[in-house]
């Protein structure tokens, strides 16, 4: 499937009745070529009625069934449309929700993923003036730090310092020889890292002028957009704006955050966005609180067609102050397969997290549910809070009470040793969640 992959930021700047124009071309390409390369798509559409000649525009996406992580799962062989031949990379999912999922990439791919997050970096201003250290992982195949360097090197024209999240000892050296402008990251790191700069007596609000960071792994905002306490701790430490990415790994993406700071940004020549109703399947409409549907279009290796995120948020259309017209995706509030019901009430993970964190001195935590000796659900946190913090227990368990009516047992451990359970079976991103329930078959 051929469509180039040129970079164009001008596009998101064009009427919605220009851009459906072009998505309706972009869609009906796309489902011929996943029906003519994909064993697994040409047998899912004929299952389900549908051929290439029924998609004549945007307003038939709906007749397209979703595609969901157990097609990706267990059947992800047959939706690949090219052969290994032309595959150059291949990126796993990280497995936080499960097992690695592979996916393959053809040099197109590669290309299309890095000018699009370029976009991205030049709505925030990063030119080829600036010097961006670069502290994502490139272990276990995971291709981020591949990715953002040669986007960062050749589409921008920035040096992009390859450091990946190594010893605070290194990171601080390179920080002090070599200046950067802008830190790119995983959240978690950036907050760790930050926290333990005063050992090495390094202030960067003094020793370096940062322009930007920008991360990447976690959700940094309320669904009004508005910081979490990472985002106000990490901000602080290291005296810069900061601003989020929404990555996916199987989507070969990232959809960024703005300076108007008002969502992440849908670039809609190659990405089209809906919300449905979990239950339901219907579509919502804008503003709505739904699960995140994405179309990929442009892809070579292996194209997804309402592919059903399993995130749960919602969509803005509006005009965003920035001037762009493209749609928005406001923040995660949880994962579809996360959330909780305790007792009656429901919850998402995310939004215990935060409640946690909104007792000053916390400086990790772990969440679990598991059942009582009653067998019922009941939610545990374990806490690592400043020595001088008194009655965190007490603290915690309000916060959680009066933001989730949910009644948490709250206990302490030492952050190392909460944080070896986030980083346990040799996790990429940290895992602050768990359902220990037994399940009822």
């Amino acid at each position: 499937m051929k469509i180039n992959p040129k970079n164009n930021p001008n596009i998101e700047y064009i009427s919605r009745d220009e851009i459906r124009g072009i998505q309706s071309g972009r869609l009906i390409d796309t489902v011929s070529y996943v029906y003519r390369n994909s064993a697994f798509y040409r047998r899912y559409y004929i299952e389900n009625g549908i051929s290439p000649e029924d998609i004549k525009s945007l307003d038939d996406l709906n007749k397209l069934p979703f595609i969901t992580r157990d097609h990706l799962a267990n059947l992800s062989d047959e939706m690949v449309c090219v052969p290994r031949s032309e595959w150059i990379d291949i990126c796993p999912t990280s497995g936080t929700t499960g097992q690695s999922i592979y996916f393959p990439m053809t040099k197109n791919d590669l290309i299309l993923f890095a000018r699009i997050c370029a976009r991205g970096a030049y709505s925030l201003g990063i030119d080829r003036n600036d010097t961006v250290q670069v502290m994502l992982t490139s272990d276990n195949l995971l291709q981020p730090t591949k990715i953002m360097t040669y986007m960062f090197q050749f589409e921008i024209g920035s040096l992009a310092l390859r450091v990946g999240p190594v010893g605070t000892e290194r990171q601080v050296k390179l920080m002090r020889d070599l200046k950067p402008d802008v830190l790119f990251g995983i959240s978690t790191y950036l907050q760790s890292l930050g926290r333990s700069l005063d050992k090495y007596e390094f202030d960067p609000k003094k020793e370096l002028d940062l322009k930007l960071l920008i991360s990447t792994g976690s959700t940094i905002y309320h669904s009004r957009w508005s910081p979490t306490a990472l985002h106000r701790e990490v901000s602080e430490i290291w005296g810069a704006p900061y601003y989020s990415i929404l990555g996916s790994t199987e989507l070969n993406t990232g959809f960024w955050e703005c300076p108007a700071r008002n969502g992440h940004h849908v670039h809609q020549d190659y990405f089209i966005a809906e919300i449905i109703d979990p239950d339901t399947g219907k579509t919502l409409s804008p503003g709505e609180r739904g699960e995140l549907v994405m179309t990929a279009m442009g892809r070579e290796a292996m194209p997804l067609v309402r592919y059903r995120t399993g995130d749960i948020t919602s969509l803005e259309i509006d005009e965003c102050p920035c001037g762009r017209k493209n749609p928005r995706i406001m923040a995660i509030v949880g994962r579809r397969d996360q959330m909780l019901k305790i007792k009656g009430t429901l919850a998402f993970p995310l939004q215990v997290e935060e409640a946690v964190l909104s007792v000053q001195g916390i400086k990790a935590h772990f969440i679990e549910v598991v059942n009582d000796e009653n067998g019922q659900a009941q939610l545990n946190i374990t806490i690592a809070p400043d020595p001088d913090l008194e009655n965190a227990p007490e603290e915690v368990t309000e916060r959680v009470k009066s933001r989730t009516l949910i009644t948490p047992r709250v206990s302490l451990d030492t952050r190392e040793s909460i944080e070896s359970v986030w980083y346990s079976e040799k996790r990429v991103k940290p895992r602050k969640f768990r359902d220990k329930r037994k399940k009822v078959s």
